[in-house]
C-alpha cells in the first residue's frame, strides 16, 4: 500500500500500467533482497537454535572483546555460518515493516510503518518519513478542484445516500465511475484507472489488517488464501451491484452495458434465491472487470477527498465489505478453486515437485517501448507454460490457467520424466 500512495502522489501522469510496473520494481524479492544485503541485514537473521555444538556460555553477541578465559570465535564462526536464499532475506524485510506496523500502536502504525519502508526499499519512489507526507507531497490535479457541474453534484448527491460519504470534490467521483471507453472530450475527467490502482493497495491492506487481527493463529498461508476472497473480481463485482453502484457507471460500449445488465439480473436472482447466504456471489459467473474497478476506484476517491484519512476506507470495509466475512470457514474452498492455488497444489502435493516457480516481467515491444506483462510457469528451468496481460495479477492467472491445461492428466512419473524432476 505503501508504495502505491507514494506512487500516486509522486506521478500524477503516470498511467496504471506504469504504476504497476513501477513498484514491482521497488518490491519485488530481488530488489528488496539488494537492498538488505546493501544494509547487511543478513548478518542479523537467524536461521536456527544454538547448536548443541556451541555451548550456551562459549557464545557472545558481536561487539564484545573477550578479556579472560579461552577464545571459542574461531569454533561459533564456522558452526554460525548459514545458507540463505534470497527470498528468505526478502521475507524477512517484508516482516521488519509488519513489525514496524505493529510496533507503532493503533494511532501511529502507519508512521512507522511508512518509516520502515522507506528504510528497507531505498527507492526514490517511496522517500518519506511519514504518513502525513503522502498528502503533503500531493498535488490537487486541475480537474479535481474545477467547480463541479449539474451531473457532478447530482451523483455525489444519489452516491452520498447510498453509502454515506460526503464529497468535497464531486468530481473525483465523477472520474472513479468513468470508464476507459468513454471519449475524454465529453468526460473532462481522467478515465478511474489511477483511482483504481490506489484503491486496490487500500482495500488489500484493510483486508489484511482484519484477518490478522481477527486470526492469530492462522498461518500466512490460510491468510492468503481467504483474503482471496475478500479481494477477488467476484466478490466485488456482486457488491457493486448490491451497492447499485453499476448504474452509475459512465462508458461508451453497448456491449459493456449488455454485460453489466445480464450480470446484475444473474446476482439479483443469485441473492433472491441464496435464503439470507452471504456467499451467493461464489456461485455467479465472472463480472464484467470494469464493477469491481469501480469500487476500488471508489475508495481511491474517497481517499484522496478526505486528505488521505485511511478511516473513511476501513469505515467502507466495515458497513458494506467485513457482513460478507464474519465466517470465514465458508470460503475455506475458495481458493482452491483459484488457478494460481490450485496450480500450486497440484504441483507440490500431486507432484511433489518444489524446483518450480511463476515469475512475471514487463516485455518492450519493438521500438523498446514497455508494453504487455508476461507470466510464465517454470519448473526446472523449463517453461511450462505462460501468459500476458496489462497487469502481472492477470497475466500470472492466464499462464496458471495454461499450465493446468498442459498438465492435465499428465502422471506423476510423466511430470518427473518429462521435466527432469528429482524432487
Amino acid at each position: 500500500m505503501a508504495t502505491s500512495i507514494s506512487l500516486f502522489t509522486l506521478k500524477p501522469d503516470d498511467d496504471e500500467f506504469d504504476y504497476h510496473v513501477n513498484r514491482m520494481c521497488i518490491v519485488c524479492n530481488e530488489s528488496l533482497f539488494r537492498s538488505a544485503k546493501k544494509k547487511e541485514l543478513y548478518r542479523y537473521i537467524r536461521s536456527r537454535g544454538f547448536s548443541s555444538a556451541i555451548p550456551r556460555h562459549v557464545w557472545y553477541p558481536d561487539g564484545l572483546t573477550l578479556l579472560h578465559g579461552k577464545d571459542h570465535s574461531k569454533k561459533v564462526s564456522a558452526e554460525g555460518k548459514h545458507a540463505l536464499k534470497d527470498k528468505t532475506i526478502a521475507d524477512v524485510c517484508e516482516a521488519l515493516i509488519g513489525a514496524s506496523l505493529l510496533t507503532g500502536g493503533p494511532e501511529h502504525r502507519f508512521d512507522m510503518a511508512v518509516k520502515a519502508v522507506s528504510a528497507i526499499v531505498d527507492d526514490k519512489g517511496h522517500d518519506v518519513s511519514c504518513w502525513k507526507e503522502y498528502q503533503d507531497l500531493y498535488s490537487l490535479p486541475r480537474y479535481q478542484v474545477q467547480m463541479p457541474d449539474g451531473f457532478d453534484l447530482d451523483l455525489a448527491k444519489k452516491v452520498e445516500g447510498k453509502l454515506g460519504y460526503h464529497f468535497r470534490y464531486p468530481r473525483l467521483l465523477r472520474s472513479a465511475f468513468t470508464h476507459p471507453s468513454f471519449p475524454f472530450a465529453w468526460a473532462n475527467v481522467p478515465c478511474y484507472q489511477r483511482l483504481e490502482f490506489l484503491g486496490d493497495s487500500l482495500h488489500d491492506m484493510v483486508c489484511v489488517e482484519d484477518l490478522f487481527d481477527r486470526f492469530p493463529d492462522r498461518d500466512p498461508q490460510w491468510l492468503t488464501e481467504h483474503k482471496m476472497a475478500m479481494v477477488s473480481n467476484n466478490f466485488l463485482g456482486a457488491l457493486a451491484v448490491k451497492l447499485g453502484l453499476h448504474r452509475h457507471l459512465r462508458h461508451f460500449s453497448n456491449p459493456l452495458q449488455s454485460q453489466i445488465t445480464h450480470y446484475a439480473d444473474d446476482t439479483q436472482t443469485a441473492e433472491n434465491e441464496s435464503e439470507g447466504a452471504v456467499d451467493y456471489w461464489v456461485s455467479i459467473k465472472d463480472p464484467p472487470k470494469c464493477l469491481s474497478d469501480m469500487i476500488e476506484a471508489y475508495l481511491g476517491a474517497i481517499f484522496v477527498d478526505s486528505g488521505f484519512d485511511f478511516g473513511v476506507v476501513e469505515d467502507f470495509y466495515r458497513r458494506f465489505v467485513k457482513p460478507y466475512f464474519y465466517d470465514m470457514a465458508i470460503y475455506d474452498t475458495f481458493a482452491n478453486k483459484h488457478p494460481t492455488t490450485f496450480l500450486h497444489n497440484k504441483l507440490t502435493h500431486e507432484y511433489g515437485c518444489m524446483n518450480y516457480c511463476l515469475k512475471a516481467g514487463e516485455v518492450p515491444d519493438a521500438n523498446g517501448v514497455t508494453g504487455e506483462i508476461l507470466a510464465a510457469v517454470i519448473a526446472h528451468n523449463e517453461a511450462i507454460a505462460q501468459g500476458t496481460s496489462l497487469s502481472s495479477r492477470s497475466a500470472k492467472v492466464k499462464a496458471s490457467e495454461r499450465a493446468l491445461g498442459v498438465l492435465d492428466g499428465v502422471l506423476p512419473w510423466e511430470f518427473r520424466e518429462r521435466f527432469g524432476c528429482n524432487c
